[in-house]
């Protein structure tokens, strides 16, 4: 005899809406488009492929960490957000969560 599990609603990683970005968030990981981001008024939840998210809020014109864990690096170019938390790198084009 077989068992199965039930068929009940399955949990997506992320809302209806999430933009997907560029993330590290092992270390010596390379940047892929595997996490997604999640957009509430200033309020960012970032989600990693492994489950795992962190949550940010805007300061002015970078992040401040909104969950007590370390605060995040800024860095990046012109055109492009990029930033550092612990060991877990992200980035994006500017704009790209604009709308969101």
């Amino acid at each position: 005899m077989l068992a199965a599990c039930s068929g009940g609603p399955v949990q997506e990683q992320a809302e209806e809406g999430a933009v997907r970005v560029d993330c590290a968030v092992t270390p010596g990981s390379d940047f892929a488009p595997d996490c997604l981001v999640e957009l509430d008024g200033d309020t960012l939840v970032i989600r990693h492929p492994d489950g795992s998210f962190r949550r940010l809020v805007r300061d002015g014109d970078g992040f401040a960490s909104a969950d007590g864990a370390a605060e995040p690096v800024m860095g990046g170019a012109d055109d492009r957000i990029e930033f550092t938390v612990d060991s877990a790198r992200y980035r994006w084009q500017k704009g790209q969560l604009d709308g969101r």
